[in-house]
């Protein structure tokens, strides 16, 4: 930076000024960018207030919308089918309890004493053929041990009794006349429900109702749409001081808002026939009831913004494009269906008296040039007037381009949106596109079910366990609830396009110790060790009926891809027995030309029934004894005269030479 001392013209008494010389600031990146934007986008204007306050005007508009979507546009009912098929299955999840006994404990209960009798002999029955088949010495395990004369457990072990007892009253339970006070769905159905209402309207609330008289478990639960939680209801709870926001209370004494209650609009006897009930707009707590937070499961995904109160439906940043896309395809439909109606119309050039306006055309002339187009046929026309026929050129065939490239971009905006079943288009899509969709789209479904396992799932199989406990609907207890609660859920799995391969690449990972039995068995949604039993009960089952139980014979086939310029792929397998017979026909071949072996009816009687073919027909073998039983191939020569019987062969004698 430089500095120059100036005189100023005019300056009084002679005082001088220092001037200093600076570059021009050049605006900052953030700066041009923001200037760009403004240029190519001005119709884009960005809110620059927050999140809720946004959302607290545009709401029941913006959840409207989406509902809409959500029961007429074919492809977001599609992706909620997607979502409650593939996220929760048609099974739900899979419980497998994992409690450990936490002390020395003698058993009193002989019902619990016949279940370890009953689990401990099935394991040795187990072991005992295991070992008959190893050779190996057998010895029995032992799940009841003896303590003072008095059966007994032992720390660390898990506890199989309440493990059994939990999972089968679980199962029991989630029967619809157990699961929801309304009795209309199982709760597999109500799993789906959460999730699918969640997506459609950005959040979802469940109540968890602990009653008595709902036995025998005396817990069901209660499916709250979004719109009962009032959104207007904003200010402070009079009783205690509390913020309303959204209708959701808060204590604020602690470092961050903690939710202390829930705020849900009063039913009315009419409010159903309502386009707007007039409760859920007021801003009152006169009109609402107020639950408890430890009652109620705010189902939603708060992952995208810290500062959301109520998140927005999943379908927001598509709604446009879904909906254009929808209005585009029926358009398309309508413009096929009139493309397939030909018509001819009739126009005539008759200048009128005055030589400037059009006559008039004939009513009599027109009606009867309202004909019936028959193949084949040939009609005549009045003078001056023309036919013109209308002939639509639709359907358009860059239609479906266009159509799957929209719908692209918007299963891209949609959590565990999978193109090839939404738009179900599987012919754009080779094997290793559909390789590389499987893998991404199987881990977006994973990270949504342990959404839902660790929002609600948990927490609910939690309150109904200390509900069931207190009801004695499950006999242990109750102040072991914490060593009870251990449930450990595991959500469906999607087979790999290619299973061979990912067998054979599991394989690979266990000989050469990258992963273990169990990581696979987690993975796959299975127990290891009762896999093992259940595999050493097969093959007993087999044994006792005198089937071989072995039945995998040598490794899988190998498959071999071929992949086209289109992306086309081609598989042809081909079996151990099939490779072995291509070599030993190419060896012999080989062997044949270079003199190792000489062909005979021997060989030929050999090789056919390597190859399973016929046996040598009454031709071929009078064809051998005419050769006398051998045949010298062609490529051997033969001491005759000083000349080669090849050469004599191939070039057909003197005669033949070329002149």
């Amino acid at each position: 930076m430089s500095k120059r001392t100036a005189k100023l013209n005019g300056a009084r008494n002679g005082h001088s000024v220092q001037v200093v010389d600076e570059p021009i600031r050049q605006p900052r990146a953030y700066t041009q960018l923001i200037e760009q934007l403004k240029k190519i986008s001005p119709d884009w204007r960005p809110n620059r207030i927050g999140v809720d306050a946004e959302l607290y005007r545009n709401h029941w508009e913006l959840r409207a919308f989406s509902r809409n979507l959500w029961r007429e546009n074919p492809f977001i009912m599609g992706y909620g089918q997607e979502l409650a098929a593939n996220v929760i299955g048609p099974t739900g999840y899979t419980l497998r309890m994992m409690i450990k006994e936490t002390e020395d404990r003698i058993i009193y209960s002989e019902e619990e004493k016949d279940a370890l009798q009953r689990a401990e002999a099935r394991r040795n029955d187990v072991l005992r053929f295991t070992a008959s088949k190893s050779g190996a010495k057998f010895k029995a395990e032992k799940l009841i041990h003896t303590i003072k004369g008095k059966s007994s457990v032992k720390v660390g072990e898990l506890d199989t009794f309440a493990n059994q007892l939990i999972e089968k009253k679980w199962a029991e339970w989630q029967l619809r006349e157990n699961c929801t006070v309304t009795g209309r769905i199982n709760y597999n159905e109500s799993r789906q429900l959460r999730l699918k209402s969640c997506a459609r309207d950005g959040d979802h609330f469940i109540r968890l109702i602990r009653d008595s008289r709902y036995q025998p478990f005396g817990f069901k639960i209660q499916h709250i749409n979004a719109e009962w939680c009032n959104y207007y209801l904003n200010g402070l709870n009079e009783k205690n001081q509390n913020p309303i926001r959204y209708g959701i209370e808060y204590d604020e004494s602690f470092a961050a808002p903690v939710p202390v209650a829930y705020w849900f609009t009063k039913a009315t006897s009419g409010q159903w026939a309502t386009m707007s009930p007039v409760n859920f707009t007021t801003n009152s707590t006169e009109n609402s009831i107020r639950i408890p937070a430890e009652d109620i499961i705010h189902y939603a995904k708060f992952d995208d913004d810290a500062d959301v109160t109520r998140p927005v439906p999943w379908a927001t940043p598509v709604m446009s494009s879904v909906r254009q896309l929808d209005k585009a395809m029926e358009a398309v439909v309508v413009a096929m269906r009139v493309g397939a109606c030909s018509n001819v119309f009739f126009e005539t050039d008759l200048i009128g008296p005055d030589g400037n306006t059009a006559a008039g055309a004939d009513p009599e002339i027109m009606k009867g040039l309202s004909m019936e187009m028959n193949p084949g046929g040939a009609h005549g026309l009045p003078p001056g007037v023309r036919a013109k026929e209308f002939n639509p050129n639709q359907p358009n065939p860059n239609t479906g381009h266009v159509r799957n490239e929209i719908l692209r971009s918007i299963c891209a905006g949609l959590p565990g949106a999978q193109f090839s079943t939404i738009g179900q288009n599987y012919a754009e899509i080779n094997f290793s596109a559909g390789r590389l969709e499987r893998l991404t789209i199987t881990a977006q479904w994973t990270v949504l079910q342990e959404f839902d396992i660790a929002l609600a799932e948990r927490r609910i199989f939690s309150e109904w366990l200390k509900m069931a406990l207190l009801m004695k609907a499950v006999p242990l207890p109750v102040e072991k609830h914490f060593k009870f609660n251990a449930p450990k859920f595991t959500g469906k799995r999607w087979p790999g396009v290619d299973p061979i391969k990912d067998a054979n690449a599991k394989a690979l990972d266990l000989a050469n110790k990258f992963t273990s039995p169990q990581r696979i068995h987690d993975e796959q949604g299975t127990d290891l060790e009762q896999t093992c039993i259940e595999i050493q009960e097969a093959s007993m089952i087999y044994q006792q009926y005198g089937i071989e139980s072995d039945t995998t014979k040598g490794p899988i086939d190998a498959e071999t891809e071929t992949e086209t310029e289109d992306g086309a792929v081609t598989v042809a397998a081909e079996n151990e027995q099939g490779m072995e017979t291509k070599e030993l026909t190419e060896i012999l071949g080989v062997a044949v030309r270079a003199g190792i072996v000489t062909p005979s009816r021997e060989v030929e009687a050999a090789m056919r029934a390597k190859l399973e073919l016929p046996e040598m027909s009454a031709d071929v073998v009078a064809a051998w004894t005419a050769d006398g039983g051998v045949r010298r191939p062609i490529t051997l020569s033969s001491i005759k005269g000083g000349e080669s019987e090849t050469a004599e062969t191939i070039d057909g004698g003197e005669d033949s030479t070329p002149e």
